[in-house]
């Protein structure tokens, strides 16, 4: 950069290779994430633009960005909550900042004794979950519903695991149907000072009503996992 312009506050961005394109996360921790979701342009030509587009500030980059047209070869973008992310009808994307340091966030995603605390959506939290949080290791959960008892199961195998940065996991329910096809679950723990960002990306999905079904269940478990967090370290609310 040769135009660096004065500010007060912490950006933060990160490239990562995305299938045929790239994503970036960029976090100004003044103002909100502006997350682009990137298709069909190389890593190296993304890192040239994105460095021209930061010496003109967050709002250009936004203004450029909007403009493209949303079409493969060119660029997607929103200044969205975090928390809702930005989804393709195959992908889930949902972005969520915890307050509490990312150890912590990892340990209530990999120890079953938290994990079971917030799993699950409201109106069908979890009763019980196992995990063998290694590479290989399988992991299972039960889910049973408020109203009328209904039990759902699920279960994957676990890809990838990387204390405390990634998690990267299969996700399947028992059932029949599209509901029974596997999905990949990767999750990114990013620290911002004693806060963490979470990342979340499922797919692929058959549909986007099966996305937003998911879409609903785990933002409803974050918003339980963001309400579980005092507890988890040892503070009453």
């Amino acid at each position: 950069m040769t135009k660096p312009f004065a500010c007060d506050n912490v950006v933060k961005f990160s490239l990562t290779p995305h299938g045929g394109g790239t994503d970036v996360t960029w976090f100004d921790e003044r103002t909100a994430t502006l997350h682009v979701q990137a298709h069909g342009h190389g890593h190296g030509l993304l890192i040239r633009c994105c460095g021209s587009m930061f010496e003109k500030g967050l709002s250009t980059l936004k203004t450029v960005a909007e403009s493209w047209p949303l079409q493969r070869g060119c660029v997607s973008a929103s200044s969205k909550p975090q928390s809702r992310g930005a989804s393709t009808e195959s992908e889930l994307v949902i972005m969520r900042v915890f307050d509490a340091p990312r150890d912590l966030v990892w340990k209530a995603w990999t120890n079953p004794k938290q994990a079971v605390q917030w799993w699950g959506p409201k109106d069908y939290p979890a009763t019980n979950i196992e995990m063998d949080v290694r590479a290989g290791g399988i992991w299972s959960g039960r889910l049973r519903s408020t109203e009328d008892g209904r039990i759902l199961t699920h279960r994957g195998v676990f890809r990838e695991v990387t204390k405390p940065e990634r998690l990267v996991f299969t996700f399947a329910w028992d059932e029949e149907g599209e509901r029974g096809l596997e999905t990949l679950v990767t999750i990114t723990f990013t620290a911002q000072g004693n806060k963490t960002l979470m990342t979340f990306r499922q797919a692929p999905f058959q549909s986007a009503e099966e996305r937003d079904g998911h879409k609903g269940g785990w933002t409803s478990a974050f918003d339980r996992f963001d309400e579980q967090l005092p507890s988890l370290q040892g503070v009453e609310r």
